[in-house]
């Protein structure tokens, strides 16, 4: 997502006239090479968190804590959490 977010901020500089990649003309091959660079990147690293499983884990982590959450929740509800469930021995 960074280099979305650069590529994107380099466009806009651009076009605003800002900074050094206002000099540079998106119509030859080195402009484009130079704004293009960034999407690249972001390209070849979302094809790398995919291949390798990055993406996947941390869907399948996020789903986990849910669970967990939803879990805590749900006791909690029921009065069997570890506060209900201490101060009840506390009364007999």
């Amino acid at each position: 997502m960074a280099f979305i977010v650069i590529g994107v901020l380099m466009l806009l500089l651009h076009f605003a006239g800002l900074g050094p990649t206002a000099a540079w003309d998106p119509l030859s091959v080195t402009g484009f090479a130079k704004f293009s660079v960034p999407f690249l990147l972001a390209l070849a690293w979302w094809a790398w968190a995919d291949g390798t499983g990055l993406t996947k884990r941390r869907e399948m982590d996020r789903e986990v804590e849910k669970q967990k959450e939803r879990r805590k929740r749900h006791i909690e509800a029921m009065g069997l959490g570890p506060d209900q469930r201490s101060s009840s021995f506390r009364r007999r």
